[in-house]
C-alpha cells in the first residue's frame, strides 16, 4: 500500500538524483494477526553483507524503465526469490545505481506467499542458490 504523495515523491527523487537507476525506501510492515507494525529501515550504501543478512524490500523500491532493458525480467524460475536474484543481477552484475529515500514509502503487509512459514525453507533454498551464483 502506498500513501497517496509516494508516486510523486519518487518521481521527484528520480528528478533530483538522475544519476539512479531505481530508488529504494524504507518501508513499513505490518501483521495484520496482532494489527503490529514497525519500519523496516534500509542503509543508504548497499553491500554484499546486506543481501546476505536480508534483501531490498520490493514494495519500497521504483526503477526506471531502462533498468529491465539493461538487466531483463525477474527470473521466475525461482518461485520465492526472483526480486533478490534480480537485486543481484542489477546492482552487482550490471552495476546499476540505486539511492535511498529516507523516508518510509509503502506499507508491506505480512501473510503472503513470502513469509509464509511452510515455505521458509525453500525460501532460503533459492536465496542460497542464488548468492552462490554472484557471490561464489
Amino acid at each position: 500500500m502506498y500513501d497517496s504523495n509516494t508516486v510523486e515523491n519518487a518521481v521527484s527523487f528520480f528528478i533530483k538524483n538522475k544519476d539512479a537507476d531505481f530508488i529504494y525506501g524504507n518501508i513499513e510492515v505490518f501483521n495484520p494477526a496482532d494489527n503490529f507494525s514497525y519500519i523496516e529501515r534500509y542503509p543508504h550504501k548497499i553491500t554484499k553483507w546486506l543481501f546476505i543478512t536480508k534483501t531490498i524490500a520490493q514494495p519500497g523500491t521504483f526503477f526506471k524503465v531502462d533498468c529491465f532493458k539493461k538487466c531483463g525480467y525477474f527470473d521466475i524460475n525461482y518461485r520465492f526469490a526472483a526480486d533478490h536474484d534480480w537485486y543481484l543481477k542489477a546492482i552487482f552484475l550490471k552495476k546499476l545505481k540505486a539511492a535511498h529515500i529516507e523516508d518510509c514509502v509503502s506499507v508491506f503487509r505480512l501473510g503472503g506467499l513470502s513469509n509464509n512459514h511452510r515455505y521458509t525453507r525453500a525460501y532460503f533454498s533459492e536465496r542460497k542458490a542464488i548468492e552462490k551464483k554472484y557471490f561464489n
